[in-house]
C-alpha cells in the first residue's frame, strides 16, 4: 500500500492519498496529528495479533 502526503499551500490543507482508493484532505493540524495517533495504535494492534499468529 502506498501513502503519499502533501501540504496543499493554496488551500491550507494536508492531503493525504492511501493507496488509489482513499484521499483525505485535513485542514486542521489536530486531526493530522489525531489520525497519525489512531494509525499507530492500529499499528501496534496489528503488529500484536501477527505475534499471537505466529506463537
Amino acid at each position: 500500500m502506498q501513502i503519499e502526503a502533501a501540504y496543499d499551500s493554496e488551500r491550507n490543507t494536508v492531503d493525504i492519498q492511501i493507496g488509489n482508493d482513499i484521499r483525505l484532505h485535513i485542514a486542521d493540524i489536530d486531526e493530522v496529528y489525531g489520525l497519525m495517533d489512531v494509525l499507530q495504535d492500529a499499528a501496534r494492534a496489528m503488529a500484536k495479533f501477527q505475534s499471537e499468529q505466529v506463537a
